[in-house]
């Protein structure tokens, strides 16, 4: 016994030894994440500008509903005001440069089937000389202006859902274009987030994975200026980028633990069983292949008087409804609130990628991807050294089996000898002679009949 003993605390030995390992290697390049970021911070006075570009858009291209001539319109619009900065695109659709065309088939809210309509991306790069990767901005664009009730239009112009994040995109493609950084910068504008987010999805489809190695950093900005708080979701743990970017805003309120998560996903390989706000953007497909994204949005969260949302307290969500107008906007709101929340967004993007922080955003984006993959996120792309830990960890397990096997194996008799020992002093053949059934000439009974119970083999 005392042998099986020793035996018994070898096994365990090995197998915790095997399990610190994988876990050493699983975490490995993972650390906590700090909260003592102080960017310096650029303060201009650009919430106006934002909301001009949200009254522009309003009042000229009012429908921007999927796979409808607004759509197009509307795309067209942004694609010449971004070539116009300077910025170069890699797509074209008819001889319109930074259009990503795709066909599309999808169900409008009154039921109607739209096939194959042609929806388009607004794409536009802003090279640098030095750079060390791509930071994605991104927005949607569209609407529901073209949605019907009855026979009537909702002549919805999406202010809110869309308008919003589309003029504080192209409010930061205007001041940036004069500024050198050491990344890529690319501003999408993405289509068809009315309807899951089909844009984003064609998008993130058509990468390959040397352009997921190069992305180190995706912002997006969702429903924006018409609910109570503004808020910052960068992932469902604390990471050095996400503490980083909240340091460079103002005015940001906490999320709660309570994130009124759905139990539905997208994707079949979606990173997380379930959804949230937070989550619900045009990142969600980036999220999903590894990317680390942050999502600025504003409701109220803290609130469950709605399924998955609340905009405001004591008032109906409008989003996705006939009363996503601007005008309904800034009578909720009020047009110095809605400023105030543009103002901030804009200004903590350029104070995050400004140059006089530069050394502190490389070191936050150098762990990014990392803390991405040790929050459980699955990813379609992994990294040369991610394919060598998994190896590692899988032949450090499979030689620790083996070796406890091998020992096992080559101290079994010294365990197994007492115990056969003892078997045989304590059993004793069966007394065949004894048995109370039996019939002395040993023929059975024929009077007595088996039943399918008495015999256990039945």
């Amino acid at each position: 016994m005392r042998e099986g003993r020793k035996i018994f605390k070898s096994i365990c030995l090995i197998l915790t030894l095997a399990i610190v390992t994988v876990g050493a290697m699983t975490f490995a390049g993972c650390s906590s994440a700090r909260d003592d970021y102080a960017p310096q911070k650029v303060r201009e006075d650009l919430g106006v500008t934002a909301m001009d570009n949200l009254r522009y858009l309003a009042a000229n291209h009012p429908d921007r509903t999927m796979g409808t001539q607004g759509e197009y319109d509307a795309a067209a619009y942004l694609a010449d005001t971004l070539k116009s900065y300077g910025y170069e695109s890699r797509y074209a659709y008819d001889g319109k440069e930074g259009l990503q065309d795709f066909k599309s088939n999808f169900t409008r809210y009154d039921g109607t089937a739209v096939n194959e309509a042609t929806s388009y991306n607004v794409v536009f790069t802003k090279k640098s000389s030095r750079s060390e990767g791509e930071i994605i901005l991104s927005a949607q664009y569209d609407n529901l202006y073209s949605e019907k009730k009855g026979e009537e239009l909702w002549k919805a112009d999406g202010s809110y859902e869309s308008g919003s994040g589309a003029s504080i995109l192209l409010t930061l493609a205007e001041t940036m274009k004069d500024r050198e950084y050491d990344y890529d910068i690319t501003f999408v504008f993405f289509t068809g987030g009315s309807y899951r987010w089909r844009g984003s999805y064609h998008y993130a489809s058509q990468l390959k994975n040397a352009d997921y190695d190069n992305i180190r950093l995706m912002i997006n900005f969702s429903m924006l200026g018409g609910g109570d708080n503004l808020y910052l979701y960068s992932g469902e743990r604390a990471n050095n980028y996400g503490n980083y970017l909240r340091a460079a805003s103002e005015g940001l309120s906490k999320i709660p633990k309570n994130k009124n998560c759905a139990d539905y996903t997208m994707e079949t390989d979606a990173a997380y069983p379930y959804t949230h706000i937070g989550m619900s953007g045009n990142q969600y497909h980036f999220i999903n292949r590894g990317v680390p994204t942050a999502n600025y949005l504003s409701h109220n969260w803290s609130l469950n008087d709605y399924p998955m949302l609340t905009e405001m307290d004591g008032k109906n969500n409008v989003y996705h409804t006939e009363s996503d107008t601007l005008e309904n906007m800034i009578e909720r709101k009020g047009e110095e609130n809605i400023i105030a929340q543009f103002d901030d967004v804009v200004n903590s993007v350029l104070s995050a990628l400004d140059a006089s922080n530069g050394d502190t955003f490389k070191s936050v984006l150098s762990t990014a991807k990392n803390e991405v993959g040790a929050a459980g996120q699955s990813t379609r792309v992994s990294t040369v050294l991610e394919v060598v830990l998994k190896i590692a960890a899988i032949g450090a397990v499979f030689g620790l089996v083996m070796a406890a096997k091998h020992y096992i194996i080559k101290h079994r008799s010294d365990y197994l000898k007492p115990a056969e020992e003892s078997k045989e002093e304590s059993v004793k053949p069966f007394d065949f002679q004894s048995y109370p059934d039996e019939k002395s000439d040993g023929e059975s009974d024929a009077s007595e009949e088996k039943t399918p119970s008495d015999d256990p083999f039945l």
